[in-house]
């Protein structure tokens, strides 16, 4: 009987642990579970397929969502995206931001912030395929992880390069097919560059401040 109670104990007390570690506190600020990251406060998580955060900061079953886009269902194909009031934007506009509240889409220069070596290390983990940055300063840390990417020429059902290229979307657009992003090919490469706007790339959000 004992044993049978202490069982009870121990299930309920993981089960709380367990539930005060999930990605998504809603009683916790940004600025609580954000990880502040040379000047940037950094969500922990990538956004995930319904707007809310995936389940661990490794994990790649996160969305991948088209620039300027608030939802990864239906995968515009590119010819309709580019004429569409979403690829025409240079912008990401708030009202399309998957980011949970309190969260936003990173601009390009917040994601630039990540390269800044004198202040920012980073170094790739093979057991989680991904990548981790880290500040220097204070030896906090966020990571990365490979997801993938949908090419823009595909129907949507095509995920290219998971675990091996880590893609992500900044809030800027620069011309009328490419907008900017931070990526990287295993530990090798890592620069930003433009992307076509009508690609399906993981999001990693700042805190909206």
């Amino acid at each position: 009987m004992k044993n049978l109670k202490l069982f009870f104990i121990v299930a309920i007390f993981a089960t709380l642990l367990f539930s005060s570690c999930g990605p998504d506190p809603k009683h916790q600020t940004p600025e609580e579970i954000g990880v502040l990251i040379n000047g940037v406060i950094w969500s922990p998580y990538n956004v995930g397929k319904d707007g809310k955060f995936a389940n661990s900061s490794v994990t790649k079953a996160c969305g991948l969502y088209q620039w300027n886009r608030n939802d990864t269902a239906d995968f515009i194909l590119e010819a309709e995206y580019l004429t569409s009031a979403f690829g025409t934007a240079n912008h990401w506009l708030p009202a399309n931001d998957p980011s949970p509240k309190g969260w936003r889409v990173p601009t390009y220069y917040e994601l630039q912030t990540l390269l800044d070596t004198e202040k920012v290390s980073h170094e790739w983990v093979q057991e989680s395929a991904s990548m981790r940055f880290t500040d220097i300063a204070t030896g906090k840390s966020i990571f990365l992880p490979a997801t993938g990417i949908k090419p823009c020429w595909s129907d949507g059902s095509i995920v290219g390069l998971v675990d091996k290229f880590g893609c992500y979307w900044s809030s800027n657009g620069f011309d009328y097919n490419n907008a900017g992003y931070l990526s990287f090919h295993f530990g090798n490469v890592l620069f930003t560059d433009l992307l076509f706007k009508a690609s399906g790339v993981a999001i990693r959000p700042v805190a909206d401040k």
